[in-house]
């Protein structure tokens, strides 16, 4: 037998009914119970200013990076339009472990762009006409846009591995400097994050 709370109000509902009429009461009631609302009567925190300082300290370092190269330290990057972009083939953990992986072949290697893998994997045409393939992907660009986005696939590949279809990832500076260098054209896109 429910509890009183729970017994029905009208005598003359039947067996069936009365489930029903018990179900629907039970379920309301829970929800009530249950119901959280998370800093209904908290106070709100009070303001940090040493938040202040490092969201200042990130801004600082995001100009920083616009303005200046010291964040360079393979002496290969170029300025980017973004801070983003403005990233070191040294900074990126891939491709640190591909150059101490290969390190007994290539020797001491300062930068990505100067390992005996990178011209063949990223900058040779039979090698990006074989990534691009015959998809639609590419029908309305110019050959080095198709040949420009076929390297960078390919670095990433190389440095990375396979991320899955839509992940991307930034490009060190290096690197985006000597493909668009191989393979120009009058505009560049640059690095987008992917819809979400």
């Amino acid at each position: 037998m429910p509890p009183p709370a729970m017994q029905p109000k009208a005598k003359h509902l039947t067996n069936r009914y009365f489930i029903s009429y018990f179900y629907s009461q039970y379920s309301v009631l829970n929800k009530k119970m249950n119901r959280f609302e998370p800093y209904t009567n908290e106070p709100m925190p009070a303001h940090n200013e040493e938040d202040d300082v490092e969201v200042q300290q990130v801004v600082q370092e995001q100009q920083n990076r616009l303005i200046n190269m010291d964040w360079c330290k393979c002496q290969r990057c170029s300025h980017m339009a973004s801070f983003d972009e403005c990233l070191c083939c040294t900074e990126i953990i891939a491709i640190r472990e591909t150059l101490e992986r290969d390190q007994e072949v290539t020797g001491p290697v300062t930068c990505i762009t100067e390992h005996p893998g990178f011209d063949p994997v990223c900058l040779n045409v039979w090698t990006l006409q074989l990534s691009i393939g015959r998809g639609r992907r590419h029908r309305n660009k110019s050959i080095n846009e198709k040949y420009r986005h076929a390297s960078y696939k390919n670095f990433v590949r190389w440095t990375h591995g396979y991320l899955g279809r839509g992940n991307r990832t930034i490009l060190p500076a290096c690197v985006v400097k000597t493909i668009r260098n191989h393979f120009q054209s009058e505009t560049y896109v640059g690095f987008k994050y992917p819809n979400i």
